[in-house]
C-alpha cells in the first residue's frame, strides 16, 4: 500500500507605482505573500506473510513578493510640509511536508516515508529608475526601504515496521530552499533592499533631535526564516530488523543591501 501529496506553488505578490507624479504626506509600497501549504501523506500495510508500505509528501513553494517605486516624482503637500515615503516587501509563507507509514506481518515487513520541500522564494523592495526616467522625492521627512523573509519550512517523516522474521523501515525528510529546485540563472534564494537611481531632499521641515525618528534613510533586508527537517522509525522483528531515517537540508541563500542616491 503506499500514498503520494504533491503540491506545487508559485504566486507573485507586486505592488508598484511607477511612472507617477505623487504629491502626499505619506507614499507606500506594501507587498505581503503568506502562502501556507500542509502536505501529509500517510500509509498502513498489514499483510499475514507480507506488509509493505510507502508515504511520499512533496511541497513545491517559488513565491515573488515584491515592492516597487520606479521613476516616479514624489513631493510633500506644501513647501513647509514633509513627506514619508515607504516600499515594504515581506515573505510569511509557512511550509509543512509530513510523511508517516506503518507495515506489519508475521513474515515480512518493508516501510518507507518521504518528505520533500523545495522552493526558492524571493523578496525584494526597491526604488530605482524606470527605463531612462530616475526617481525624485523631495522634502521627505523618512524613507524606508525594507525586505524580511520569514519563511518556515518544515519536513517531519516517521515510519514504524514490525515483523515476525524480517522488518525494515526507512525515512527520509528533505528541505531544499534555494538549490536544486531554483533555475540555473538564480540558484539561489534572494532577499534585496535597494535604492538606486534616485535624488532624495530631506526636509528641513521636519524635527532633527536625537530622540525623533524623522529625518532619516533606511535600507534593510532581514533573514528571520526558519528551517526544520526531522525523521525517525522504529523497526522490530524476533529475527532481523533493519531501520534508516536521514534528514538534510541544502540551503543557498542571498541578502543584498543597495544605496545609490543623490542629495
Amino acid at each position: 500500500m503506499g500514498s503520494v501529496t504533491w503540491q506545487d506553488i508559485d504566486n507573485d505578490v507586486t505592488a508598484q507605482f511607477e511612472n507617477s507624479a505623487i504629491t502626499a504626506s505619506e507614499a507606500k509600497a506594501n507587498a505581503s505573500s503568506s502562502t501556507q501549504a500542509v502536505n501529509v501523506a500517510g500509509a498502513v500495510a498489514v499483510g499475514k506473510t507480507a506488509g509493505i508500505g510507502a508515504a511520499l509528501a512533496y511541497n513545491g513553494l517559488d513565491n515573488m513578493s515584491g515592492a516597487y517605486m520606479k521613476g516616479n516624482t514624489i513631493q510633500a503637500l506644501s513647501n513647509d510640509k514633509t513627506v514619508d515615503v515607504s516600499v515594504e516587501a515581506n515573505n510569511t509563507g509557512k511550509v509543512y511536508g509530513i510523511g508517516a507509514g506503518v507495515a506489519a506481518s508475521k513474515t515480512v515487513a518493508i516501510n518507507g516515508s518521504v518528505a520533500v520541500n523545495r522552493g526558492g522564494s524571493n523578496t525584494e523592495a526597491i526604488i530605482d529608475k524606470s527605463d531612462n526616467k530616475d526617481s525624485d522625492i523631495s522634502n521627505a521627512s523618512q524613507v524606508t526601504v525594507a525586505a524580511t523573509d520569514d519563511t518556515d519550512r518544515l519536513a517531519v517523516v516517521g515510519s514504524v515496521s514490525a515483523s515476525g522474521k524480517a522488518a525494515v523501515g526507512g525515512g527520509v525528510a528533505y528541505n531544499d530552499v534555494g538549490g536544486s529546485s531554483a533555475d540555473n540563472e538564480n540558484s539561489s534564494q534572494n532577499t534585496l533592499a535597494a535604492i538606486r537611481n534616485t535624488t532624495i531632499d530631506m526636509s528641513d521641515n521636519a524635527p532633527s533631535n536625537a530622540d525623533d525618528s524623522a529625518h532619516h534613510i533606511d535600507v534593510s533586508a532581514k533573514d528571520q526564516s526558519k528551517l526544520t527537517s526531522i525523521a525517525a522509525g522504529v523497526a522490530a522483528s524476533t529475527n532481523a530488523a533493519v531501520q534508516g531515517s536521514a534528514a538534510t537540508s541544502w540551503l543557498i541563500k542571498m541578502y543584498l543591501l543597495s544605496l545609490r542616491i543623490r542629495m
